[in-house]
């Protein structure tokens, strides 16, 4: 979108043409984004905070320009081991994409000014056609800081295979091939291991550097680490300790230059002096220059305490730009808002703007008729609705109230006129004298796309394992094949009963199957076709109408008691959820939708979020509990252990910085004095969010207002804090996270007695932790830690006996008497237990020796080989949860589970050590408290034993059967699902060439045998659109196909034939022929059908010679 086409030139062209520096004021944050985006060429704009960033980044792109923004950098010269390219990468590219011309507007948080860059950071083109010498692209990527590996599997990595060169290039999805015919270079194309035949291609393909350390010559840079000044250092001998620790570094890794970046600064300069642009706009001058000055103050004081600590020479003092330099530019200068005060230049003019405060007609279109009847008499105005179908409704809506809108197809148009566009613009701009743009965001309410994720999803099939079919038990299912009949395709699940009988499930049934989840291995297979499974069905039925009693009485209990209801999101939340700075996976969209809806319902929430370990748990209940906040409420965050705890508030510090949150955190670390000053605050509800441990349960703890209380890792805390917590929770909402939740809490969320939300989606770049179960031996041990150590990694070994850690400690010493050993335990004190995190944070031990108190809160990207002594005597989920203690960055971990050798494992130990290492994939805690829940049962659930039938019909048919029941016994009809059987001769299928991955096959074919009606298929096939591309035509068959299904199991037919032929609905014998529903449409239809007697009542198309998709929507008209 091009925003000046809705503008008169002349009222542009006074600010467009002045080409002197000049300050704008009485600007809103949307309409500085406006203007800013009038300017042809380059533009830097300078701002304090990253939210204001990153609104101004999302205004501008809705304006139709490409924005981006650059935050942070080092904030240190000590990163000697860092491998670490989070800090640096988003600048790097955003700078080299603003030199290469393909960004137009670089906004720029004040923190990043102070980073040095090199003279020369630029990136590479390659172009099809081209010829590059492979001495030359290697010697290229060493120089850019690209790690040569095997295969490539994050970013900063390279691989040359004969004429193929792989590259994960920094900032990219997925890794780029380049192929080549001897030195020329014949294609180039994005692609994925895991789906190679998905792949675009390229022209042309960028190469962006990913280090700091741009074509530095090794030899010159050992020179700059020896004459690095060791005057006036206080401690010189470990300066000289760690200069040695560069040099051996660096010839140890040649490629990882960055390392001794701290001893290079004379081919650096500051920030904006490596750019060239038409003009740099500071934001808020006064903000901005408060914050320069504070971030330089914070970056002296950090340099100086290294220095005099002796971890620095002098020269490093100059490691960030000085505050008087790193606002000088060059070319034009142009304020948003008054400069009085400031240092930065003299405008030559000063415009000042009028400006109208934006409103949210989201809910009051009344109220948008009232101000467009009252501007519409000054200004010219114009709605964005943000789609066309949004447009057609919010015109006729208008139209009807008599507003008369302008030529819907006219770009430019008379005075005082109304249009709506279906552009769609981030932030009204109101400007008095200028065409008042009203935002997107003001008229429809704004929502991400997240699909709803039911308990169906939770238990998918898969290919090989045991599954459940709704009418024919428990079989396996053995693959999933294509099978032509005629000219027909159609897809089935093929599944295995007893005595080797197969079922072929067409896969428009896929929601009639299920995942096996109960008490046995390998379950017994039933028969097919036979009652067996149908009388099995009915004997759980029967039991479980005591659980259903039970749970209508808990429900009736729980509608009497009215909770809290939490304000509806508005622009302060929104601005919360936008500074995120990573993009959300839907998963955790479905969560934080799933807790918004039960927070804002007026009901108590007590609602599980499962997920696995930096999944993304945390931002989910900082989205919730902000909410709280923002409605008056108190917020309790509790958790298990003190270091979970001092991580949960220095994470919670960090991300509420900008939103004026008072945070605290008491624990056994805090003083006593400061305990109690604490406690006081609480009190008087002067603190908002209170994190702690079992402290906050303290009796002389007490709320002001508590309205939320976020429980972590609930499975950690034993039978007293839960009675306590009982007492806490009863008229507040509860919200649990949980890797791996305790088989009772889940079986309650399955059952209905508590709410789910599941969050399986893995981080980009995360890798699956190797997993291998092993008899203690003391040689794996060494090679294990050894191998860690010399991929500049840290270990943890797990060994949970206090009175003996000590010893085995010493063993472990003699066998690597060169490895800096540390030890942790939770008879320590506070603070020698401190002192030994701290010390493994900051590398000064290679190993950690610990207890299982390690299974909760210590994150350290560099640790990634875990050794488990003694596992089998370890819970599922305890040693889940130590196995998420690692591979919590991009390299590849691996964890080691030991018993002792020949020793006879019991049956539950030896299931558990088969769990942790089946489950090996990303995304497992759910299925891992599965296996538990199968494991050990449910326990007593409000007294009903229910686990006998669970095993012998599953899991999820037990929770269907159970959610039946207690309809049932509320009198609600339900109508009994009966088998349809379906032959349209239609090809339908997932092509794998359009969805590669089977798992996720799976998952779309159950997404689709939901779908109940048109308007359902319609929407989801928009959705596979906008996710896959164009959608293929048996995708779309099977939407249809699908969706007959369900609407026949809705009235009562048994069968369905549609081909060249015919078109005939099969009728269930009953003593009214036809449902009610299916009686109507018949007599609405008659000319097109038939009713038939034969041995079944039969409904039959009139016209046969009418071709099969006619004939099919012929039938979903009749059957909707």
């Amino acid at each position: 979108m091009d925003i000046k086409e809705y503008f008169d030139k002349n009222q542009i062209n006074e600010i467009l043409s002045f080409k002197q520096d000049f300050a704008v004021t009485n600007l809103g944050i949307g309409e500085r984004g406006f203007f800013a985006s009038l300017f042809d060429g380059q533009t830097i704009i300078l701002t304090s905070d990253f939210v204001s960033a990153n609104t101004l980044r999302l205004q501008l792109e809705s304006l139709g320009k490409v924005a981006k923004v650059v935050s942070g950098g080092y904030d240190s010269p000590i990163f000697v081991y860092s491998q670490d390219l989070s800090q640096i990468k988003n600048l790097l590219r955003c700078v080299c994409e603003f030199k290469n011309k393909t960004v137009d507007i670089l906004i720029v948080v004040a923190n990043a000014l102070f980073q040095k860059l090199p003279k020369e950071l630029k990136s590479t083109q390659f172009e099809i056609g081209k010829n590059y010498e492979f001495s030359y692209l290697s010697k290229l990527l060493s120089n850019y800081g690209y790690r040569k590996v095997d295969m490539v599997g994050s970013e900063g990595e390279y691989s040359i295979r004969g004429d193929i060169v792989d590259i994960f290039n920094l900032g990219d999805q997925m890794p780029t091939r380049l192929s080549f015919f001897d030195d020329q270079l014949e294609e180039i194309y994005n692609f994925s291991f895991e789906e190679l035949n998905k792949k675009q291609n390229l022209e042309e393909f960028v190469l962006f550097p990913c280090t700091l350390f741009f074509d530095t010559d090794q030899d010159a840079l050992f020179e700059n680490i020896k004459n690095v000044d060791t005057q006036n250092v206080v401690n010189k001998s470990k300066l000289a300790e760690v200069k040695e620790q560069v040099v051996q570094e660096v010839i140890r890794q040649p490629n990882n230059l960055k390392l001794a970046w701290n001893f290079v600064f004379e081919q650096t300069q500051c920030f904006l002096q490596t750019l060239d642009c038409d003009r740099v706009i500071f934001n808020e001058p006064q903000t901005l220059i408060q914050t320069i000055n504070l971030v330089d103050s914070s970056n002296k004081n950090t340099l100086f305490n290294l220095y005099e600590n002796g971890l620095v020479g002098k020269i490093h003092l100059n490691f960030f730009a000085n505050k008087n330099d790193v606002l000088k530019t060059a070319g034009q200068k142009i304020a948003f808002e008054n400069l009085m005060g400031t240092p930065l230049f003299e405008p030559k003019q000063i415009f000042d703007f009028r400006t109208f405060p934006s409103k949210k007609y989201v809910f009051d279109y009344n109220a948008l008729v009232s101000d467009l009847n009252l501007l519409r008499n000054a200004n010219d105005i114009i709605l964005f609705a943000g789609d066309q179908s949004t447009k057609t409704n919010l015109s006729n809506y208008l139209i009807g109230r008599g507003i008369s809108l302008s030529d819907q197809n006219a770009k430019s148009f008379d005075k005082h006129t109304i249009k709506i566009t279906e552009d769609y613009l981030y932030q009204s701009v109101l400007v008095d004298g200028y065409p008042l743009l009203v935002a997107t965001s003001d008229l429809v309410k704004k929502s991400k796309s997240a699909a709803k994720k039911g308990k169906a999803s939770l238990f998918l099939p898969k290919v090989g394992d045991f599954v459940v079919h709704n009418f024919h038990g428990i079989g396996k299912c053995k693959e999933i094949r294509r099978i032509k009949i005629g000219n027909i395709e159609r897809d089935y699940f093929v599944i295995e009963y007893q005595k080797g009988d197969i079922l072929y499930l067409p896969t428009e049934q896929t929601d009639s199957l299920s995942a096996y989840v109960g008490g046995e291995e390998n379950p017994t297979l039933n028969k097919l076709g036979g009652l067996e499974f149908a009388k099995l069905k009915a004997k759980a039925k029967a039991g479980i109408k005591e659980l259903a009693f039970d749970l209508l009485k808990l429900y009736s209990e729980r509608s009497q008691i009215k909770g809290f209801k939490f304000a509806e999101d508005d622009s302060i939340q929104q601005a919360f959820e936008d500074c995120f700075e990573y993009e959300e996976t839907p998963d955790q969209l479905c969560a934080i939708n799933d807790i918004k809806s039960d927070m804002t319902s007026g009901k108590i929430m007590d609602r599980l979020v499962c997920g696995d370990v930096g999944f993304g748990k945390t931002e989910v209940a900082f989205r919730a509990i902000f909410k709280a906040i923002l409605s008056g409420k108190q917020v309790a965050l509790l958790c298990p252990t003190t270091i979970l705890a001092e991580q949960h508030y220095k994470n919670a510090k960090k991300r509420f910085a900008d939103f004026m949150v008072n945070v605290k955190v008491i624990n056994r670390l805090v003083p006593k004095n400061v305990q109690n000053q604490i406690v006081k605050e609480v009190a008087e509800g002067k603190v908002d969010l209170l994190i702690g441990t079992h402290r906050l349960l303290s009796n002389d703890i007490t709320f002001k207002d508590l309205g939320l209380l976020v429980l972590d890792e609930e499975q950690r805390f034993g039978v007293e804090a839960k009675e306590k917590l009982k007492n806490l929770k009863n008229d507040i909402s509860v919200l649990t996270l949980s890797a791996t939740p305790i088989p009772r809490t889940l079986h309650m969320s399955l059952t209905g007695i508590r709410d789910i939300s599941l969050i399986e989606t893995a981080p980009k770049n995360r890798l699956p932790v190797q997993s291998f179960v092993c008899e203690y031996d003391e040689n794996v041990i060494k090679d294990a830690c050894m191998k860690e150590i010399n991929r500049g990694g840290q270990v943890f070994i797990v060994y949970n006996r206090v009175e003996t850690i000590y010893d085995f400690a010493s063993k472990i010493q003699a066998l690597l008497p060169d490895i800096k050993i540390g030890i942790a335990h939770g008879q320590m004190s506070a603070k020698t237990l401190e002192d030994a995190v701290l010390k493994l944070y900051n590398g000064e031990f290679q190993i950690l020796i610990a207890t299982s108190l390690i299974e909760n809160g210590i994150d350290i990207p560099q640790a990634n080989t875990l050794i488990v002594v003694d596992s089998d005597k370890l819970g599922l989920s305890s040693l889940y949860q130590l196995k998420g203690r690692i591979g919590r960055s991009n390299i590849l971990a691996y964890a080691y589970f030991m018993y002792k050798p020949d020793k006879i494992l019991t049956e539950d130990a030896l299931k558990r050590l088969q769990a942790i290492s089946e489950f090996s994939s990303m995304g497992s805690g759910f299925k891992i408290a599965l296996r538990d829940l199968e494991i050990r049962g449910a326990g007593s659930v409000l007294g009903s034993k229910q686990h006998g039938h669970i095993e012998k019909i599953g899991y999820d048919l037990y929770s269907k059967m159970l959610d039946d029941t207690i309809k049932e016994l509320e009198g609600k009809q339900k109508q009994e699902q009966k088998e349809v059987k379906i032959d349209i001769k239609l090809n339908s299928f997932v092509p794998q060439e359009y969805i590669f991955e089977e798992n996720e096959r799976i998952r779309v074919y159950n997404d689709i045998s939901g779908l109940l009606d048109t308007s359902q298929a319609k929407n989801y096939l928009q959705k596979l659109e906008q996710t896959y591309g164009d959608v293929p035509n048996e995708v779309d068959n099977l939407c249809k196909i699908a969706v007959i299904k369900n609407l026949a199991q809705q009235n009562n037919v048994a069968r369905v034939i549609i081909n060249e032929q015919t078109a005939r609905l099969y009728i269930y014998k009953d003593e009214n022929i036809l449902c009610p529903h299916l009686h109507e449409k018949l007599e609405e239809c008659k000319q097109d059908f038939v009713l038939k007697f034969e041995s079944l009542p039969i409904i039959e198309l009139v016209n046969t010679q009418a071709n099969i998709n006619a004939k099919v929507e012929k039938i979903i008209e009749l059957l909707s």
